[in-house]
């Protein structure tokens, strides 16, 4: 996955006006899901528990203590 998304990151894949992989498509994919990065100021408790618990779950699951959240690639404005 990672070398799919690089070739298209630097244009040189087959097809370049969509991501590779699937996890890498849609608003909730994989690559780029806002749950952890999200405003909580607005969330009720609950929502924040269950944040947390998916969080927990997906570091204890590839046996990670911390995750990094990065920021959106854009194409530049002509």
């Amino acid at each position: 996955m990672n070398r799919e998304v690089s070739y298209w990151m630097k244009g040189l894949g087959m097809d370049d006006e969509y991501p590779p992989f699937i996890a890498t498509r849609g608003y909730d994919s994989v690559v780029w899901s806002r749950l952890y990065s999200s405003d909580t100021s607005d969330l009720d408790d609950y929502q924040i528990n269950q944040i947390q618990y998916i969080l927990r779950e997906t570091l204890q699951a590839v046996g990670a203590k911390a995750m990094v959240v990065g920021h959106i690639l854009r194409k530049l404005q002509e």
